[in-house]
């Protein structure tokens, strides 16, 4: 959770105001759920009608939000379409200020929304919903209108999330995060992912594969409806979505992994048919699950959202509309690897490669730069770039404080960890003993440690499927080995290893930088902070962004914005790809190859 206040930003809770009581909230919360749960027991002989999915409510504005349930019969699947009733009550007095009717039906999946509109500005409200002819009753939800354009703003509480995957664990952030008292909630995308059973996580790595629907990849319209109803009845999901407001926007896993505008890395046109019609049943399922405005009234799908004269939030789109192939060199990491390889017992010591391979990994790394330099490589419209200048513009005029960016992917041109460099580091500060520790570590993980025995390496991995090996020595496959030499040579020469985030576009984020540059030109008047948050990589980071292409550091020009990239909510991390070294080593080698970490 973040707050922002004016001129800094604080982290963590601290003895901030919140905006309303949350141990008075919290205990109305569980013994409204102790009386549902008491009710549904008796369910299936007094009511026709549930609210297996809870509520939500999202995209709010300064006059309301979006309001969203899901209805279930619970005595047959009938297809007759059902009447809800929805009310809106001031939490404060507890007077009725919008109530209305519509019809939940079996063509949007028995999910129903109302956007509703008139509301006061910067005011809490609570609502349900109650079948027509019958005594049930939905959860009782809560939300905030947003401040009104230029009304003093002290301060926001927010969550971001990302990542959200059923197998690799559970969503206890949502839990946390709902007791918070937050303002609003941010979700930037894989809020599920399209994978079948057995595949990331495996049946070995899976924290949790009960109930999971369906079973296969997600390719029609009904499996996309089935997986996002599995994640709608994840309670503490339920619990977030009813006590605020959220704002959300896809990456790639909504569909298909490393999707972009004509395919994805995870599509096989010859076997799974079309990818427009695979990405369009994805896009309707969204739309109907989630508590986003009409897609008719949001067609970009990015969109703009103000604070008062506090911030405005910016959210992108950098997935479908307009991104070309990430994948056209993939597994880089496994290219890598192969070099290595093919360098028979000259590419088994890192630390000694001599010219020749150094010279092939030269080029290699000079081959991606300029691959990722290609102007043609995009993410956003020339129409977004437009908007996102117009909009920054926008709020620099308003006098507003800060400028947010809300988007998928790690906007940092991040290198990977160099792991010699943190050794040399260590020695610097005359550390030697960490420094002889670290130096240990990474000769085992490449398997580069003396003497003739088998390779053996430490797992620092905490991970549940991993849990049996922790901190225990095990021997390493012929495959860790050359993964973590590849690992290492990319830290150590700097080559590019992913090419999905924007470190693969680079022509595109100078373009993005030149953009809100303009926009930001402060002579004559204000200029405001820029902050951009990222998700996509399951890690947490927080990055100074300059302009120009691969340079860090206070040489290399002046700050753009600051990054926070957010951890995901369970989706695995670099505590399971790099488990043979230590969380500390990881995190010294990436400050090592990366200056503007911070």
């Amino acid at each position: 959770t973040t707050v922002w206040r004016r001129g800094r930003s604080e982290r963590g809770r601290g003895e901030m105001s919140r905006c309303r009581d949350d141990s008075q909230q919290q205990q109305l919360y569980e013994a409204a759920t102790i009386w549902r749960e008491e009710r549904g027991r008796e369910a299936g002989a007094m009511f026709e009608y549930a609210f297996d999915h809870g509520v939500a409510s999202g995209d709010p504005s300064a006059d309301g939000a979006v309001l969203w349930t899901r209805v279930t019969h619970r005595r047959s699947e009938a297809a007759e379409a059902v009447t809800l009733r929805w009310t809106v009550l001031k939490e404060d007095s507890g007077d009725e200020v919008a109530s209305g009717e519509g019809l939940a039906t079996q063509e949007r999946d028995w999910t129903f929304k109302v956007v509703v509109d008139g509301l006061d500005s910067g005011t809490a409200f609570t609502y349900q919903f109650h079948a027509a002819g019958d005594a049930s009753a939905s959860p009782v939800g809560a939300f905030k209108t947003l401040p009104a354009a230029g009304v003093h703003v002290d301060q926001l509480r927010y969550g971001i999330f990302s990542c959200s995957n059923w197998g690799w664990g559970y969503f206890n952030a949502y839990d946390a995060a709902s007791r918070l008292g937050l303002d609003f909630a941010v979700h930037l995308g894989d809020y599920y992912y399209e994978y079948g059973s057995g595949h990331y996580p495996s049946v070995e790595e899976a924290v949790r594969w009960e109930g999971l629907e369906p079973r296969t990849e997600l390719l029609t319209l009904a499996d996309y409806r089935k997986r996002h109803a599995l994640t709608r009845r994840d309670s503490s999901l339920q619990r977030l979505t009813s006590r605020t407001a959220l704002i959300a926007i896809w990456d790639d896993h909504e569909v298909a992994n490393n999707q972009f505008t004509g395919g994805a890395e995870n599509h096989q046109p010859e076997t799974e048919g079309s990818f427009e019609a695979r990405r369009a049943a994805a896009v309707q399922a969204y739309h109907e699950w989630l508590p986003t405005r009409p897609p008719e009234e949001a067609a970009a799908y990015y969109r703009t959202f103000t604070f008062g004269d506090l911030a405005s939030m910016l959210v992108l789109e950098t997935r479908m509309l307009n991104r070309t192939d990430p994948d056209e060199l993939p597994s880089l990491m496994d290219t890598t690897a192969a070099k290595l390889a093919a360098m028979g017992p000259k590419g088994e010591d890192v630390f000694a490669l001599g010219r020749e391979a150094e010279a092939e990994l030269a080029a290699w790394r000079e081959e991606l730069d300029a691959y990722r330099s290609r102007p043609d490589k995009s993410l956003l419209s020339s129409a977004e770039l437009r908007w996102v200048e117009d909009q920054t513009r926008a709020a620099r005029e308003a006098g507003q404080t800060w400028t947010i960016f809300a988007q998928q992917i790690v906007m940092a041109d991040l290198r990977f960890a160099d792991f010699e460099g943190a050794v040399r580091a260590a020695r610097a500060r005359g550390e030697a003993e960490l420094a002889r520790e670290w130096d240990s570590q990474v000769r085992n993980a490449t398997c580069s440690a003396e003497g003739t025995g088998k390779p053996l390496a430490r797992s620092y991995a905490p991970t549940a499927y991993l849990a049996d090996e922790f901190l225990q020595l095990q021997e390493l496959s012929q495959g860790e080995c050359l993964g973590g030499r590849s690992g290492f040579v990319h830290g150590k020469y700097g080559i590019p290893f992913n090419l999905d985030q924007w470190s693969g576009y680079l022509a595109e984020r100078e373009r993005f930088f030149e953009a809100v540059a303009r926009a930001n030109d402060a002579k004559g008047g204000h200029e405001n902070a820029l902050v951009v948050y990222s998700g996509d990589s399951h890690n947490a980071w927080a990055s100074d962004l300059r302009r120009g292409r691969g340079e860090q550091g206070p040489a290399a020009g002046d700050v753009v914005a600051a990054e926070y990239g957010v951890t995901s909510v369970s989706s695995t991390g670099f505590e399971s790809f790099m488990r043979f070294v230590s969380p500390e080593l990881v995190t010294a080698g990436f400050e090592a190859a990366n200056p503007d970490l911070v």
